[in-house]
């Protein structure tokens, strides 16, 4: 998985607020299609040792829950500013038709 600058920058916003402990992000699942999907995500101190952690600072990392993880390994995490359509994204390539599953 990538995280753009954007992302990570909207990442760093969001660890200021949240628990003193939590230094990363977990996405436990996404929302939406395959065209456009919302990581569904939660602070956290640490990964565990099934997650994809993917490290951009010396201090905050993300991290791909394991039954999300061959899906999103090769996603890429960005943030939408704007009026409309605010947030954390979620894009990846398809292969052999598009398999839609999520939404815990």
């Amino acid at each position: 998985m990538t995280v753009t600058e954007k992302a990570q920058k909207r990442l760093r916003k969001l660890s200021k607020r949240s628990d003193a402990g939590a230094n990363g992000f977990r996405i436990e699942s996404y929302v939406g299609t395959c065209r456009g999907s919302s990581p569904v995500i939660k602070p956290v101190e640490k990964a565990t040792e099934q997650d994809l952690v993917i490290e951009f600072d010396d201090s905050l990392f993300v991290a791909v829950a394991e039954d999300c993880r061959q899906t999103l390994e090769n996603a890429e995490l960005d943030f939408q500013g704007g009026f409309l359509g605010r947030g954390l994204t979620l894009t990846w390539p398809h292969s052999d038709g598009c398999h839609c599953q999520r939404g815990k």
